[in-house]
């Protein structure tokens, strides 16, 4: 009966027809159900009743010759008989009344009350309606039918789900919304408890379903059709996502293989994937410029597509991906990829098809739902057949002599982004194995002549349309062909398998046409300043060009360098451009400079234009106004650093980083009053400022892109405050060597150092951690890497006013930096190593020690620092004293090596901070001692006592360290330790 609906609906064309809906005539039933039911719980309720099967037999068969009407009206009376006295007759029952598809939405309209009781049953949340449940007395019914739910197939249920939608609120009210989703999550637990054979099953059910309802809204779409698509697709997602589960657990590869293949055949194969595509609604774009086609290729999304071509390209995505699970056997993939290489071949015809289409009639809107397809499923295509994609596509303008013709600009858009997908792809190829994307499997990339051939082809043509055509997409897209090669060019002697073609690439870079300089320069902008700067850094030629293309603007006229965002008569263009420009001036700097940052005499003419505009009126004077420019405005999307050392070299390579790095270099050439520097400085960082940005008040915990933001502007500003204060040194300068004499540079100093510990303060405030540091988070790491620059900045200057410190009646910043240090990152042995160097630093200074011993002392944390149990894997320190008493400047190092050995980490952390603290607690005692301070006597000898206590006596560095310590106490506060002191570990604990 069900395929006679079926085929007829199909043949009608007709949407009702979707679900069966079977109707008895009620004069063929003239007996009512419930007096069956009411006669077989007399008979059971018997005592000579011997044939329980043959009763159960009679029942099923009067169930099923009853009316459909007495069925619903007597269903929860009907399920507590069958789930009480044939329990195992209830799957078969369930089978037989799911024949007809609209069961389920009659019982959830009839019995509302119990059907809903009977799925939070079945969740494990009764307690939601247990009020309502037991209003009804209707326990017994209840639990029959979560066993009627639970024990019903998928195969049975989908439908009728399916079918309870399709009725919608008409029959379930205004609980529709509700009783789908609870429905939605009852199927989805029946996948969740499936075998991978079975979700197979399971999934060409979900699909017959899905295609008989695309083909309906096809024909006649419906916002019910539409939810009904919806359940079918996240139900797909949902076998998918459990496929993946079961397999990645399933130690049999040949059983997986052949689930996959034939999921592979059930998809490919399903008439689903044939329905007409490209229904999308899309836009006319006969008449746009090539900004509007590139915000509508931009901005179009799975939102837009048509039902249909969602659902395929979704279908196909969690295909591609379930198939890079049998990555680990090569044959096996190789023989189940040979049927989807097939589809996506199939894909690039359809798209090079409309793309012709598209450039007959001039709107290429048509394009979108390919261009969509073609992008949502790039990862899993060739690099290659796509580069000879872009080819064909590049000969057809060509063709049509239309390749400098305004008017095919779209077009040419068209081309540059598929060209840039094809060299995404290709650049992942030619990373290292273990750092090459999963995808890259699915295709063996063999590079041939005749490839490379179309990539030089393809990468001239990039060139063609920037200089031709000057559009902005073909600029970004050679920027980014750029940055590939410049990354590639790098890792080229980590990956030896593509030697070849890594040269083939230097090579095309560097043989781009000079002419490109000229487009990069004038008019400038933020693309074409990286693209200039990237392929100074790749040739030589090119750099020397630019550096005569350069100091001939100088010598001429410089007001030619106008910015291309800005309007001929603004006031900024001609700095903003300027500035654009300054990376590849910096560039061209370091290229005729030698180590020290000392630049030849011929480029003093550059050196004076930069310091001028630099330290103008709109320049790092005015800070506030200069860095909020849009030209500093960083994306920070390729930021993936973890090391300190990687990231202060990401933030110098910022425009704002090399702004001040320019700065250097052209103070290495010109002086630069110290009046003047001041000046500069007390505009920077005034006597009343309390901290380095007012922006660290409002710091955002959770915004990574926001600590990144923060971090770059604040290292800018302490590096160029830093080079201020202290400017690189000329052999001819005897100002600059007085700087270090001068009182008014040292008030300078102390003014900024009191800024930084306020920041620091402030930084620590908003994050309070104390557990060391964190390699999973990266805001963490970013902010523990500018409070690490902080430190080191603040020890580095209070060693170069070190004179000056310890001549003041008492040192301003010194109280808050240690409170502030020990209250949030006690645990933190950075931290602790910074205050060990102020205080060698500060040793003369006048500051009492008591106190700060006091501090550590009483921490809550103090005791376990010391106490700590793990092993340090460092070698051992021999050398009991010099060392110890020297500023640490290199503090950034430890930390560096932190973050790179990672498998270290957690073994050798809680040790390194049990060091440190041995040893800024030997630092304060010594100065204690010279401050002839008796206070402290009763903290101290307990302080040996602990120290005894954990004692090896063993030549490793921490217990070298310890007996440096009991000495210092021993030497100037008791003599309990000489009572005692052949006892140690745990006898130094007995004896206590």
């Amino acid at each position: 009966m069900n395929l006679l609906h079926i085929s007829r609906s199909i043949s009608d064309q007709q949407n009702s027809s979707l679900f069966t809906a079977v109707e008895h005539s009620s004069e063929l039933h003239s007996n009512s159900l419930s007096s069956v039911i009411r006669k077989v719980q007399e008979m059971l309720r018997q005592q000579h009743t011997n044939l329980p099967d043959d009763v159960a037999t009679a029942f099923l068969f009067s169930i099923m010759c009853a009316a459909p009407q007495d069925i619903i009206g007597s269903f929860p009376e009907l399920l507590d008989v069958v789930k009480t006295h044939f329990p195992s007759h209830m799957q078969f029952l369930s089978s037989v009344l799911y024949l007809q598809h609209d069961y389920l939405a009659e019982i959830a309209t009839c019995w509302p009350d119990i059907f809903f009781c009977s799925l939070r049953q079945i969740e494990g949340n009764l307690d939601v309606d247990e009020a309502k449940c037991q209003n009804h007395s209707i326990s017994a019914e209840l639990t029959a039918l979560s066993t009627f739910l639970n024990v019903t197939p998928f195969c049975a249920l989908l439908p009728s789900v399916l079918s309870l939608v399709f009725s919608g609120p008409a029959k379930t009210g205004e609980a529709h919304a509700l009783l789908l989703d609870a429905l939605v999550r009852l199927i989805r637990a029946k996948l969740y408890e499936s075998t991978i054979s079975e979700l197979t099953f399971n999934l060409r059910v979900i699909l017959f379903w899905s295609h008989r309802l695309l083909l309906s809204y096809t024909r006649k779409g419906s916002n019910v059709l539409e939810e009904l698509c919806h359940v079918c697709s996240t139900l797909v997602d949902s076998i998918f996502e459990r496929i993946r589960v079961l397999a990645a657990n399933t130690a049999d590869l040949n059983a997986s293989a052949e689930c996959f293949q034939d999921i592979v055949e059930s998809v490919l194969h399903h008439p689903t994937i044939d329905l007409p595509r490209s229904l999308s609604n899309c836009p006319d774009l006969t008449d746009g410029s090539a900004e509007h086609v590139e915000e509508a290729f931009t901005s179009f999304s799975k939102e837009n597509l048509h039902l249909v071509d969602g659902f395929v390209v979704n279908l196909l995505s969690k295909l591609y991906d379930l198939l890079l699970l049998a990555g680990n056997d090569g044959q096996s993939l190789e023989s189940l990829f040979a049927s989807p290489k097939v589809m996506l071949e199939k894909i690039l015809l359809l798209f090079k098809d409309k793309f012709e289409v598209c450039m007959d009639n001039g709107n290429f809107g048509l394009l979108l739902p390919n261009f969509y397809m073609v992008r949502a499923l790039k990862k899993f295509m060739s690099p290659v057949r796509l580069l000879e994609l872009v080819n064909w596509m590049f000969s057809e303008l060509e063709s049509r002599g239309s390749s400098c013709s305004a008017a095919f600009a779209p077009a040419a858009f068209v081309c540059l982004s598929v060209a840039d997908i094809a060299m995404e792809l290709l650049y992942d190829y030619l990373q290292q194995t273990d750092q090459r994307s999963e995808s890259c499997q699915l295709w063996g990339l063999e590079i041939r002549s005749s490839d490379i051939a179309t990539i030089q082809r393809v990468y001239h043509f990039i060139l063609h349309f920037t200089a031709k055509l000057n559009l902005e997409s073909a600029d970004v897209c050679l920027l980014k062909m750029l940055i590939r090669i410049h990354n590639a060019e790098r890792s080229a002697g980590q990956n030896t398998e593509y030697t070849a073609f890594h040269m083939m690439l230097s090579t095309m870079a560097t043989n781009t046409p000079l002419s490109i300089l000229h487009h990069c320069m004038f008019p400038t902008s933020k693309v074409k300043a990286k693209v200039l700067w990237l392929l100074l850094e790749v040739s030589p030629i090119h750099m020397n060009f630019f550096g005569q293309m350069l100091m001939k603007v100088l010598e001429e006229d410089t007001s030619i360098l106008q910015g291309m965002d800005y309007n001929s008569d603004s006031s900024r263009a001609h700095e903003d451009s300027s500035i654009l420009l300054l990376p590849a001036a910096l560039s061209y700097m370091r290229h005729h400079s030698d180590g020290h940052m000392q630049c030849a005499e011929f480029l003093e003419p550059l050196a004076n234009f930069y310091c001028e505009m630099l330290l103008g009126d709109n320049g790092f004077p005015c800070w506030k106004s200069f860095i909020t420019r849009s030209i500093f405005e960083e994306n920070f999307g390729d930021f993936q650093h973890e090391s300190v050392q990687d990231m202060m070299d990401y933030f110098s390579d910022t425009l704002l980083g090399k702004s001040v790095t320019m700065l250097h270099y052209c103070l290495s050439l010109k002086e630069m009053p110290r009046k003047q520097r001041l000046e500069i400085v007390a505009s920077l960082c005034p006597q009343s400022s309390g901290l380095l940005d007012s922006d660290v008040n409002d710091i955002n915990p959770d915004s990574h892109k926001g600590h990144l933001k923060l971090t770059n502007k604040l290292l800018a500003k302490i590096s160029l405050i830093r080079l201020l204060l202290s400017p690189p040194r000329r052999l001819s300068s005897n100002e600059t060597a007085s700087d270090r004499e001068s009182k008014r540079v040292s008030n300078a100093k102390l003014n900024f150092i009191s800024i930084l510990v306020r920041t620091l303060d402030q930084i620590l405030r908003n994050f309070p951690r104390c557990d060391g540091l964190s390699h999973s988070d990266k805001q963490q790491r970013v902010v523990r890497s500018l409070e690490y620059t902080v430190l080191k900045n603040i020890i580095e200057l209070s060693s170069e006013i070190q004179t000056h410190l310890n001549q003041l009646k008492s040192i301003p910043f010194l109280n808050q930096f240690i409170r502030s240090s020990l209250l949030h990152r006690f645990n933190d042995h950075v931290t602790l190593k910074a205050i060990r160097c102020v205080l060698v630093v500060l040793s003369e200074g006048k500051f009492p020690a008591d106190e700060i011993l006091e501090l550590i002392l009483g921490h809550s944390h103090f005791l376990s620092s010391i106490t700590c149990s793990e092993v340090s894997e460092y070698s051992a320190a021999f050398n009991a004293t010099g060392s110890l008493l020297q500023p640490a400047p290199g503090i950034l190092k430890s930390v560096d090596s932190l973050f790179t050995k990672k498998s270290e980490f957690h073994i050798c952390i809680a040790e390194k901070r049990k060091i440190e603290m041995i040893r800024l607690l030997r630092i304060l005692y010594d100065i204690k001692s010279r401050q002839q301070s008796n206070g402290l006597l009763n903290e101290s000898r307990e302080l040996s006592f602990l120290l005894l206590s954990v004692y090896g006596a063993t030549l490793s560095e921490t217990d070298l360290e310890i007996f440096n310590l009991m000495n210092e106490i021993e030497s100037h506060e008791c003599k309990t330790i000489a009572e005692m002191d052949h006892l140690w570990g745990s006898a130094a604990v007995k004896y206590r």
